[in-house]
């Protein structure tokens, strides 16, 4: 599934970086991005949550907060955001050679976003049309 997922990721970085960007990315320039996104988003997240450990058992951060009021981890969820993007706009700077402002980077992960749930909206459609062949078939044949 990992697998899967980094080749869907890989495609549509491509795609998003074509036409957000302006620049074309190849093949291992892709995977190099989704492989780097992805670890800085991890290590962000793990810095954090090494943080928040820390914050717990020193006693100035009270687990019940962080258990009644979850939406108090948006914001560290939007760090782990930034630290992907930051590193996609450091990525396509290395590659393309030319400066990549902050808002380009932005508007190219909102178009890749908008494929991925044009993705998903597309696979979904086609997964209920087999389970609805696989479910419907033999009372249709028989």
């Amino acid at each position: 599934m990992v697998l899967m997922g980094g080749m869907i990721s890989t495609v549509l970085v491509r795609r998003s970086s074509r036409r957000g960007m302006g620049i074309e990315l190849t093949w291992s320039q892709a995977v190099r991005v989704v492989a780097s996104r992805g670890i800085a988003a991890v290590t962000a997240g793990f810095i954090l949550g090494k943080l928040i450990g820390m914050g717990l058992s020193s006693g100035w951060l009270d687990f019940s907060l962080l258990k009644e009021r979850f939406y108090v981890l948006i914001p560290l969820v939007m760090v782990c955001g930034m630290a992907s993007l930051l590193a996609f706009q450091k990525l396509a700077q290395v590659f393309s050679g030319k400066k990549i402002d902050i808002w380009t980077t932005m508007k190219t992960a909102f178009i890749e976003g908008c494929y991925y749930v044009a993705f998903v909206t597309i696979l979904s459609i086609l997964m209920l049309i087999l389970f609805a062949l696989v479910e419907f078939w033999p009372r249709l044949t028989s």
